[in-house]
């Protein structure tokens, strides 16, 4: 017997972008949050954040795609000492539980150094800032199957179909 109950986990996204300046310490940050789906489409926001602000000392990044069992990420601390800004933006999406996202951080040196520990602290709470406002939409992975069943069990199939609030595209008979 087929059971036609079970689940199809779905994952967060991001519904829109999101935008939030700070200054911490004199320095100036800027952050994006943008839905994407694709490295490219990553890419192209940090390309754009790069042209739109060429005067900013740091364009630091991380990016989460796909389903999260099996996600595509990375993260770039642009010039920033390793670890003190790629890193924590990336602690941030992890924590907000999103995927197909890029968050952005571009970053002006106000002149006050602030150090390993300070250089975490603003770029993933920055990070983690602009990450709380953003809406969440749930993505929920779809598939078409075709059953086979003789005739005399199509009833109970229709049955079973509607219990499990599935839909039926099509139905050919022969």
């Amino acid at each position: 017997m087929i059971n036609p109950e079970f689940a199809i986990k779905g994952y967060p996204v991001p519904a829109a972008p999101v935008d939030r300046e700070l200054l911490i310490n004199k320095s100036r940050f800027i952050t994006w949050l943008r839905p994407v789906a694709s490295r490219e489409q990553a890419m192209a926001v940090i390309d754009e954040a790069r042209a739109r602000y060429p005067d900013a000392s740091h364009h630091c990044y991380a990016y989460l795609l796909g389903n999260p069992a099996s996600a595509q990420a990375a993260m770039n601390d642009d010039g920033e000492p390793s670890g003190t800004a790629g890193k924590p933006i990336f602690s941030a999406i992890e924590y907000a539980d999103l995927t197909n996202l890029a968050v952005l951080v571009v970053r002006w040196f106000g002149g006050v150094k602030l150090g390993t520990g300070g250089l975490c602290r603003a770029y993933g709470g920055t990070a983690a800032n602009c990450l709380k406002l953003a809406e969440k939409v749930e993505i929920i992975a779809k598939v078409s199957v075709s059953i086979f069943v003789p005739f005399e069990f199509s009833n109970a199939l229709y049955t079973m179909l509607e219990n499990a609030s599935l839909p039926k595209l099509s139905e050919v008979f022969k």
